[in-house]
């Protein structure tokens, strides 16, 4: 049925099947472009197929006896090493050298912690509920940019969903965040450009693990580093 999905099927091909077949999500966007995400998890039995549409342009819908041609522009995702994954036999060596020739590396949420308050801004705007400017905490913005977000955009989300249900809409105040991620890291006495410099060289240039480790900012860590 996963394959009928995205190749599409004749009719009678399995039981359950539409009586006038499907052309599939390949065959919906001939012309246009489709995203695969977590492309890690495509089944090997179906990763020739995805190579043959990659190669030739051709897809076969479950039960046709011919190929029929289409033009899709294939986008992929994931959060695995595909690379480990072909090295232990469960992702095909081929299919990720057709995959690899554009490849977009986006670093996790705790690498890049400049552009958390902008995805929040993003993320309660898609639910209509955009941030009031009134309503968020210089200190709320600062523990979202020191948390880890071990589980990306995610995890961001889910928390500011939470918050939404427990503080008034387009809010975001220190102490709804510190309900979801506990209290923000103690400082030990005043970080000064020194101390800045010192983290940022026990942490081998890493400015993120630094700022961490002194329980501030990112972007104050840069501003002290650049006094």
């Amino acid at each position: 049925m996963f394959e009928g999905q995205l190749f599409g099927y004749v009719p009678g091909a399995y039981t359950g099947a539409k009586p006038d077949g499907s052309p599939g999500v390949f065959g919906d966007f001939n012309g246009g472009a489709v995203f695969l995400d977590e492309i890690g998890e495509l089944p090997m039995e179906l990763q020739p197929k995805l190579l043959r549409l990659l190669e030739n342009r051709e897809i076969q819908q479950v039960g046709a006896t011919r190929a029929q041609r289409v033009d899709v522009a294939i986008i992929a995702a994931t959060n695995r090493s595909l690379r480990d994954m072909v090295d232990e036999g469960r992702f095909r060596r081929d299919l990720l050298a057709r995959l690899e020739q554009a490849v977009l590396r986006l670093p996790p949420l705790r690498e890049r912690p400049e552009d958390i308050f902008a995805i929040a801004q993003a993320w309660l705007g898609s639910r209509g509920t955009p941030l009031d400017p009134a309503s968020v905490e210089v200190e709320a913005v600062e523990q979202l940019l020191l948390d880890e977000w071990t589980a990306n955009v995610r995890e961001l989300g889910a928390m500011l969903d939470q918050i939404a249900v427990e503080d008034q809409p387009g809010a975001l105040r220190a102490w709804a965040v510190e309900s979801m991620l506990g209290a923000p890291p103690a400082s030990r006495g005043p970080v000064t450009s020194e101390r800045a410099r010192q983290a940022v060289t026990r942490k081998g240039g890493n400015e993120s693990a630094a700022a961490r480790e002194l329980g501030i900012s990112r972007p104050r860590l840069r501003r002290l580093l650049g006094k």
